[in-house]
């Protein structure tokens, strides 16, 4: 059976017209957002949250606010750029600081087995001794902390 040619052709764009593949992704999607009607919601569940927390489209002024009322409108939209390149980026040197704290933990570590051995095996030390101990291992939880809110 033949293919009807009509519905297989595709109409010759207007260059007079303001085409989205023009538009910067953004500008797109502000536009897509302020002439797209919200889709229905698929769940119960989904709809009475969509009702709950959604701010309405038509609430809210040309741009960014409405195009974030048009994502939040359904879970469907709710599509990020997860920018993994500059997040690994952002570990490794997280990780190299932390590799770095480590490496000064096993120094002083080894230094301490040498010099004194007893204050490895013990908490219970004058303040000045302790000093430069805690303060190193501040280091090291503060970077652990930032390390591990930066990979979730």
């Amino acid at each position: 059976m033949p293919i009807d040619a009509s519905i297989s052709r595709v109409p010759p764009m207007d260059p007079t017209q303001n085409n989205d593949v023009d538009r910067t992704m953004e500008e797109g999607l502000c536009a897509a957002a302020e002439k797209t009607p919200v889709s229905p919601v698929s769940t119960a569940k989904s709809q009475s949250a969509l009702i709950a927390n959604a701010k309405p489209l038509e609430d809210c002024p040309a741009g960014y606010p409405s195009l974030a009322a048009f994502l939040d409108s359904d879970e469907a939209y709710m599509v990020y750029r997860r920018f993994g390149f500059l997040q690994s980026r952002l570990l490794l040197e997280k990780q190299d600081e932390m590799r770095k704290l480590e490496k000064r933990i096993d120094r002083a570590d080894a230094s301490a087995a040498k010099t004194d051995p007893e204050t490895l095996k013990t908490r219970d030390l004058n303040e000045g001794d302790a000093a430069p101990r805690r303060a190193l291992f501040k280091q090291a939880e503060a970077a652990f902390r930032d390390y591990g809110s930066s990979s979730r």
